[in-house]
């Protein structure tokens, strides 16, 4: 957390599972360089964001709602990457996320 804090960066993963994949080294993953910004308890969004967790979550927002310490980050992805297999890798384009660019050849 402090270091989500402190960097303003984080990255996210999400892969395939091994057990759906029939060759571990080769599992679609995409990644997402993001910038952080942490969501303050006086922020307008924070309240509507918590209801969004504890519909989906349960009683447990209602607990860490209440904890000091329990911080709120915005994740806002900057770039990425999403790797099909071997030898298919392609970048995300920043401008639209849904998009992806064509390899580029190796300098």
């Amino acid at each position: 957390t402090q270091h989500l804090a402190d960097s303003g960066r984080a990255s996210v993963l999400l892969m395939v599972d091994e057990a759906d994949s029939p060759q571990i080294f080769a599992r679609q993953r995409l990644s997402y360089d993001c910038q952080t910004s942490l969501i303050e308890r006086d922020q307008p969004q924070w309240s509507p964001l918590l209801d969004q967790f504890q519909q989906r979550f349960g009683n447990i927002i209602t607990v860490l709602r209440d904890l000091q310490d329990f911080r709120l980050f915005c994740l806002t992805p900057t770039a990425g990457r999403f790797v099909m297999g071997f030898g298919a890798a392609y970048s995300v384009d920043p401008q639209d996320l849904h998009q992806l660019l064509p390899p580029q050849p190796p300098t």
